[in-house]
């Protein structure tokens, strides 16, 4: 690794982060964790603090393969630090019992542009987990010195960042109609969000709003990236939109929801998968009409995730580009690799379902640092004004 650089999800790998699963925990049943439980009787299902010895052992084999799968392809591969997740915190405002772990690095860490970019996440259990990424992040800075780390603004996370009465995903009415009008767990008393809920598509940065991500976090993202950086390679100001999905009960992390699959080209439009379980709201369709096809994706293959995973079967939308016409999937999901396939993809399958109990697949457990490619412009329909409207919907 020489270099930090990404504007997209798909163009040529060369550097990444790989996550590691050692002593990950399953967090307390803090409002930012208890929104993702389907009821009062399923949380006995997850409970709090290290994983069954074997599970961790799984998880590594499926990590180690894939590590071999990126090396064989030139990918260089860097890690967090390991560290201890299975103790207590505190804040003068808030104490939980254990952490989560430094398994999901996309969640925290984004590399736009040249610049590393840390959230400010939306979980207790999550406060400190940037530790893991400190001695990580100063090497790549050593490295390039082009390019510059940002850390977010901390949230406090104290009780008024949450609807602590938030219903479970049970109560799906209620909670629906909540989502309809855009009423999350994470209020807007903190700047919240989370890396996994931006796609970035060149210029545009596409950011979800829900559960792990407010529109104070959209504004700050939005204010941050608003000038060029010549120097970074960045010719002109991002355009930050917040989409919704109102379908979603559990609404957190973009990529298994909305994932782009193939670039626009001088021939033909791009393509983009989304869970036909929940579509994107359809007022924010036209933004993409003139460059992506949206399509459905594929059935998943399985109805449920594996036990103790919080996460839902449309982790099969979750994979890995290594370039734009060569991607990482499931080896299990078969309905998704036949019809990549028919798109013209190569399919790299690879085992991973015991990585979910972790916090998710492929492009959940990894983080670009660095991808070929430049600050293209895939939607020069639109203008800095209509994405502010946009962003501020």
């Amino acid at each position: 690794m020489s270099t930090i650089s990404c504007f997209t999800e798909w163009d040529k790998l060369e550097a990444i982060i790989v996550g590691v699963p050692d002593y990950n925990c399953q967090p307390d049943h803090e409002p930012g964790v208890k929104a993702k439980i389907f009821s009062a009787a399923s949380a006995k299902d997850f409970p709090v603090g290290l994983r069954p010895p074997g599970a961790y052992v799984a998880a590594q084999r499926e990590l180690d393969n894939l590590i071999r799968v990126l090396t064989f392809y030139g990918v260089k591969v860097e890690h967090p630090e390991v560290l201890d997740w299975n103790q207590g915190i505190s804040t003068p405002w808030w104490t939980a019992p254990v952490m989560h772990g430094a398994s999901c690095p996309r969640d925290i860490i984004t590399v736009i542009g040249k610049d590393i970019i840390e959230s400010g996440m939306s979980s207790r259990c999550r406060f400190f987990e940037y530790a893991a990424y400190r001695g990580l992040i100063g090497r790549c800075l050593e490295l390039d010195p082009a390019s510059r780390w940002t850390a977010a603004p901390k949230p406090v996370l104290w009780d008024k960042a949450y609807r602590s009465d938030y219903p479970w995903k049970e109560d799906s009415e209620k909670r629906s109609s909540m989502i309809e009008r855009k009423e999350f767990v994470t209020t807007e008393e903190d700047v919240i969000f989370e890396a996994a809920d931006i796609m970035k598509f060149g210029r545009d940065l596409f950011v979800r709003h829900g559960f792990t991500t407010n529109l104070k976090g959209i504004d700050w993202l939005r204010r941050h990236l608003s000038w060029p950086n010549a120097d970074a390679g960045v010719d002109a100001p991002f355009r930050v939109h917040a989409i919704d999905f109102p379908n979603d009960l559990c609404p957190l992390h973009m990529d298994a929801t909305f994932f782009p699959i193939k670039a626009p080209d001088n021939e033909r439009k791009g393509v983009i998968y989304n869970s036909p379980a929940r579509r994107l709201r359809e007022s924010l369709k036209p933004i993409f009409r003139d460059s992506f096809d949206i399509l459905d994706a594929p059935q998943a293959q399985w109805t449920d995730s594996p036990p103790r995973s919080m996460c839902s079967p449309w982790l099969s939308m979750n994979m890995l580009h290594i370039d734009p016409s060569t991607i990482i999937v499931e080896s299990t999901e078969k309905n998704t690799i036949k019809h990549l396939e028919s798109l013209g993809m190569k399919v790299v399958q690879c085992p991973f379902r015991s990585c979910y109990e972790m916090g998710g697949s492929f492009h959940c457990h990894t983080s670009d640092l660095h991808r070929q490619g430049m600050q293209v412009d895939y939607f020069k329909h639109l203008t800095t004004t209509q994405v502010t409207r946009e962003s501020s919907a």
